[in-house]
């Protein structure tokens, strides 16, 4: 029973093998034409990919928010480089955070901030490029808007909660 997990994926995909041949459908061309359909969507995202990739490594490598938020003391600089880059990668605000529990420790107010943060914002904009342009749509209306309000009322959240509950 332990290593049930191993067995749900070949379960899977037998289900879907024999749904196919009991409907009659060719599973190894209709297989074959999701790869060929994936393969295109990868091409049409990889630029994309590309140009958020290279931006946030040039705004990370820049050090230019360190050196407007290094003044102030309420929390941390990586907590507050956290708010700020958290809605556009979600990978540089996990690295800022594993950052942050080695310096200040997980179970300090700017670990469980950092996490709070972590857990309840979303990567709005990065989200927003990679399906936005998967698909073609350019004209995003008040996605972007609202994404990033919700992000800020969970950033406030964590920070009350942290406050609240933590300190």
């Amino acid at each position: 029973m332990n290593n049930i997990s191993n067995y749900i994926l070949p379960i899977i995909a037998l289900v879907i093998i024999v749904y196919g041949l009991i409907h009659k459908v060719n599973v190894y061309e209709s297989f074959l034409n999701g790869c060929k359909e994936g393969f295109n969507v990868i091409i049409d995202i990889t630029p994309t990919i590309i140009t958020m990739v290279f931006a946030i490594e040039i705004f990370l490598k820049s050090n230019f928010m360190f050196n407007i938020i290094k003044n102030i003391r309420l929390i941390s600089p990586e907590v507050l480089s956290m708010m700020i880059l958290r809605p556009v990668s979600g990978s540089a605000t996990l690295g800022i955070l594993s950052d942050v529990f080695s310096k200040y420790s997980p179970d300090s107010f700017n670990g469980l901030l950092g996490s709070l943060i972590q857990g309840s914002t979303e990567t709005t904009i990065y989200v927003i490029a990679l399906y936005y342009g998967s698909i073609g749509i350019k004209n995003i209306k008040n996605t972007l808007k609202i994404g990033l309000i919700v992000d800020l009322i969970g950033i406030l959240l964590g920070f009350f909660l942290a406050y609240f509950f933590f300190l």
